[in-house]
């Protein structure tokens, strides 16, 4: 059994040749897009990762420096 062509178009070879390429030209493009998308977002991730390990304030030491600051507190109402 033969398999027939069912997209029937008004539009010549030439003409759906063009738009076929077209799309091709769009869709790598739009890949090459989203590659770059990705590697910013992953840049972005390990400078996010690089400014936390940084902070001048970590917050493990809240405790401790409110600890600290109470003490002084008490050793000058003494």
């Amino acid at each position: 059994m033969e398999k027939k062509n069912v997209n029937r178009t008004h539009l010549d070879d030439d003409t759906l040749t063009y738009f076929k390429d077209r799309l091709l030209e769009k869709k790598e493009e739009a890949k090459e897009q989203i590659d770059i998308l990705e590697n910013r977002i992953e840049d972005l991730r390990e400078a996010d990762d690089a400014d936390h390990s940084s902070f001048t304030h970590h917050s493990g030491d809240v405790g401790s420096e409110q600890e600290e600051a109470a003490g002084r507190v008490r050793e000058t109402a003494m």
